[in-house]
């Protein structure tokens, strides 16, 4: 969006917003609960996911 009036040297203001979903981490070691008498339980599970909100304002240094 132009914040200045047509003629003018632009001003321009940007807004972004960007969801980024990097998967499922896995890892650790196999733990035993209840002294082996049960089954293992996974060490880290863990599901990453990331927002981004970018304010910008762009002024150029040269006018075409």
């Amino acid at each position: 969006m132009q914040l200045t009036p047509p003629g003018k040297p632009p001003v321009i203001l940007e807004i972004a917003y960007r969801y980024y979903d990097f998967g499922t981490a896995q890892g650790g070691t196999d733990v035993v609960a209840g002294g082996g008498a049960s089954t293992p339980v996974q060490g880290l599970t863990f599901h990453n996911t990331d927002q981004v909100l970018s304010v910008s304002l762009r002024i150029p240094l040269t006018r075409y």
